[in-house]
């Protein structure tokens, strides 16, 4: 069902008169002076990137919306850091040409032009947040099902309680992420809510399916993330463009994540831009399976301990994995002393709480290289990793579950808990490395758990 059309007061209607008539005599300029001028007689620092050009006519559709403080809303607000469906929009005063399409907002402009068309013809949807005392806000970004035909058809438009007028804020020409700022001096004040709109112009229809306001949280006291691995971490790392993943992280977060990682030591330690630094942390970076991680975190041999060292110096998201052979776990012998290495890794962990370690379980077999005991144990290893009986306890201690992120569940028929055929190397039934649909699906999953576990800890002060 379309939502409420927006009804325009005879002053707005003089201002959309007034836009044609500037059009018609080719000075949209004039209306844009105008328009400033009667609306907003002082601009603030938030609307510094007001339009250069106003081809679009954007200040008479901020000028055709209603006040802020008569908007009627019937949707309660929406919570900040979350992805907030876009279908979650005020359904009162405000909001036109705009219609639930499941979770997602499904727009339906009629506007051919500003001579033509009038505020009726907008598809807008009004959208109110808690700001719940945080008031410096890092981004508006949204994500689109179906995008506007144009990024100029559609327009961000921030409502200011106090001056009681809409600021035309930027089209989405330039992206769908918008750099905000301090908004306490736009928020309605008596509820701590900030309230935005999106326009949409044209004749197309569009779909948006969610939206997200970032609140510019101090960046995590732990920025600096590194990864041990080798040749199935170097496809999540680069398959997987985990270092896009983290820098857009940053961008909708407001963090400065960095990560380096290491594969084997001809490999070398690779930096945050992707660049090889042409170093490396040693000849024991090309052992990591279970018992030589102990070694790594609990070994008084001086090459493990120099290697220790120089991670913890250099690092503090420190995230380390066994390869996919490490997954046959013939039987319940080898899986206990699993467990048992894994836990005095985990007395060591206790002692450096400035530290954050991200244990990963072992990417699964695939069928020709194991069998339904060793494929059973391993998905038992991953899933006692994870339980609260290993994390539990130990804040600075977190569990990426690779294993189920690969591996067929539980109850697949034959395939069970070992890679799935989708994420297999097919011409190659001996190389059990995942493929790179695997590792473009999973790569970026990983890259937000590691962010978003940094995020989450917060050190003991000294």
């Amino acid at each position: 069902m379309l939502k409420r059309n927006i009804f325009l007061s005879s002053g707005r209607r003089s201002l959309l008169a007034l836009l044609l008539a500037c059009m018609l005599l080719g000075t949209a300029g004039c209306f844009f002076d105008a328009v400033m001028d009667q609306w907003f007689p002082s601009k603030g620092q938030l609307d510094q990137n007001d339009l250069d050009n106003d081809s679009a006519g954007v200040s008479a559709l901020a000028a055709a919306l209603p006040a802020p403080s008569t908007l009627v809303r019937s949707a309660s607000s929406q919570p900040l850091d979350a992805d907030v469906p876009a279908a979650h929009y005020d359904e009162g005063t405000g909001t036109n040409r705009v219609a639930e399409q499941g979770l997602s907002a499904s727009f339906t402009p009629q506007w051919v032009d500003a001579a033509t068309s009038t505020a009726a013809d907008l598809a807008v949807a009004v959208y109110t947040f808690d700001l719940a005392g945080q008031g410096e806000l890092a981004t508006l970004s949204f994500s689109w099902g179906e995008a506007p035909a144009s990024g100029a058809d559609a327009w961000l438009l921030l409502a200011d309680y106090g001056s009681e007028r809409w600021v035309p804020w930027q089209s989405f020409a330039a992206g769908n992420q918008f750099p905000l700022g301090d908004v306490r001096p736009l928020r309605n004040v008596a509820l701590d809510q900030f309230v935005i709109a999106v326009v949409i112009t044209g004749t197309t229809p569009c779909t948006l399916d969610t939206l997200r306001l970032t609140s510019a949280a101090p960046p995590s006291g732990l920025t600096n993330i590194f990864f041990l691995h080798h040749s199935t971490g170097a496809g999540l790392v680069f398959e997987g463009d985990m270092r896009t993943a983290i820098t857009a992280y940053n961008n909708t977060h407001g963090t400065a994540f960095e990560f380096w990682d290491h594969g084997y030591m001809g490999d070398g330690l690779t930096d945050p831009d992707g660049n090889s630094t042409g170093t490396n942390y040693g000849a024991n970076t090309d052992y990591t399976d279970p018992p030589n991680l102990h070694d790594l975190w609990t070994g008084a041999d001086a090459d493990w301990l120099t290697l220790r060292t120089t991670i913890l110096d250099n690092h503090e998201v420190i995230a380390f994995k066994s390869c996919f052979p490490a997954s046959a776990i013939p039987d319940e012998n080898e899986l206990n002393y699993r467990k048992e290495i894994y836990l005095e890794m985990r007395d060591f962990f206790d002692t450096r709480l400035d530290k954050l370690f991200v244990v990963i379980s072992t990417p699964p077999l695939r069928d020709e290289l194991t069998n339904p005991t060793e494929a059973v144990n391993a998905r038992a290893f991953a899933n006692w990793l994870k339980s609260p009986g290993y994390l539990n306890g130990h804040p600075n201690v977190v569990c990426f579950d690779l294993f189920d992120a690969l591996a067929l569940p539980v109850g697949s028929g034959p395939g069970t808990n070992m890679l799935r055929p989708e994420y297999q190397i097919d011409a190659e039934p001996d190389n059990g490395h995942p493929n790179t649909l695997a590792n473009q699906t999973v790569g970026p999953l990983f890259a937000q758990f590691l962010c978003d576990a940094a995020v989450a800890y917060t050190p003991p002060g000294p």
